[in-house]
């Protein structure tokens, strides 16, 4: 909470670099944990889709996020 205004040469409330400090927190551990999770999704699974010929963004919103999201879901 007090490293926030140091890094960003701000002097807000004391509250409010807390939260500003806590989202930050809360953001780095939510986005690594869905990094793991789609990683965690073999890759054959985007391989298999791009063979039928789906373009890369509709084989990632109907075949590997949800499977991504079974195991993200657990962690969050």
């Amino acid at each position: 909470g007090y490293g926030v205004p140091f890094a960003f040469g701000v002097s807000w409330p004391t509250p409010v670099v807390v939260m500003v400090a806590l989202g930050m927190v809360s953001a780095a551990y939510t986005a690594e944990t869905l990094r793991a999770g789609l990683q965690a999704v073999p890759r054959g699974q985007m391989e298999a889709a791009r063979s039928l010929g789906r373009p890369t963004w509709r084989a990632m919103v109907t075949i590997v996020i949800p499977q991504a999201f079974r195991i993200v879901l657990p962690p969050l």
